[in-house]
């Protein structure tokens, strides 16, 4: 399994940043990331992201929501080097205009325990993690 940095950033005893090989926290870190990324933002990784802040920016948002979700989940399916993407929830996040929450439920591994990832998507913001829901 790979290591990766800690997200947000955080220094270990020995003052390296802190990693971890916990493939739960990395495929969490991993959708949150996809999830935040516009297409093309990432140099030669041009699928790479789910493109929200142009789709915050559509008049129609409210009523393309289900559709939107269907895209996330197939960018991630597609991006994701492991685990499975069970579902993905996308409702308007009704604290600021235009924003919406993007809810992930996925599996580590086949016949595991379902977690969630859910972030907040604002069209003047970027990602905001929001952890794992109950």
């Amino acid at each position: 399994m790979p290591k990766g940095l800690i997200i947000p950033l955080q220094l270990a005893p020995d003052g390296t940043f802190a990693v971890t090989d916990d493939p739960a926290i990395l495929m969490r870190q991993r959708i949150i990331d996809i999830v935040a990324t516009s297409n093309f933002e990432r140099v030669h990784r041009v699928n790479w992201g789910c493109d929200l802040q142009g789709f915050l920016f559509d008049n129609a948002v409210d009523h393309l929501m289900g559709a939107k979700a269907e895209q996330i989940r197939a960018t991630l399916t597609t991006n994701l080097t492991y685990g499975k993407v069970i579902r993905v929830d996308m409702h308007p996040y009704r604290e600021t205009t235009g924003g919406a929450e993007v809810v992930v439920h996925f599996q580590v591994y086949e016949g595991g325990p379902i977690a969630t990832v859910a972030t907040t998507i604002q069209p003047e913001t970027q990602a905001l993690p929001q952890g794992e829901m109950p």
